[in-house]
């Protein structure tokens, strides 16, 4: 950039409507990413107290990663991939190219996460064998493989709403809802 002649600099012209809409959109977004930081320290409160034996909050956690990696490979990649050209048709107002373009991105999400959410379900014990059924976690006859995978197993039953969560979101982002 500085070889081509560009120097960056900051300004913070608050009349600049560009900085406002950013600022507009700021403070929503910060909640939710308080809202989803509280939500997870409440999880780890209750998984602390009322959970018995050792290690709750660490098979909370863990079997969390487990069901959200189909999550962020599939639908956090198709929100992704959609809002730049849900953004465009809603800028240019093409709404009904708008509405055909979001259902096609939620059918196609519910086409990958109904049979990852089954597959989880069904191979919950295995799967968590194969990514941390080693050490610590083989002790007591494979108690903590058996307790993360409950864990994978239950938080699976919202993958499929979580993943629409996903491109849903994006498409609000695209209409610049932010609030909502």
């Amino acid at each position: 950039m500085l070889a081509r002649g560009f120097k960056p600099r900051v300004t913070l012209d608050k009349t600049d409507p560009g900085y406002r809409e950013v600022m507009g959109n700021f403070l929503p977004v910060v909640l939710l990413v308080a809202v989803f930081q509280a939500n997870v320290m409440i999880d780890n409160i209750i998984a602390a107290i009322f959970i018995p034996g050792d290690g709750p909050v660490t098979y909370l956690n863990m079997g969390t990663s487990v069901y959200q990696l189909p999550w962020s490979i599939f639908s956090l990649a198709l929100g992704t991939a959609a809002l730049p050209a849900l953004s465009e048709l809603w800028a240019r107002n093409r709404k009904e190219e708008f509405t055909s373009t979001l259902l096609t991105a939620l059918r196609m999400t519910i086409f990958l996460a109904v049979p990852c959410t089954v597959g989880i379900m069904l191979l919950s014990e295995d799967i968590v064998r194969l990514l941390y059924g080693a050490g610590k976690f083989l002790e007591n006859d494979g108690e903590p493989i058996r307790r993360t995978a409950s864990v994978v197993m239950f938080s699976s039953l919202g993958l499929v709403f979580f993943s629409l969560n996903s491109v849903l979101a994006r498409a609000l982002y695209a209409m610049k809802d932010m609030k909502t």
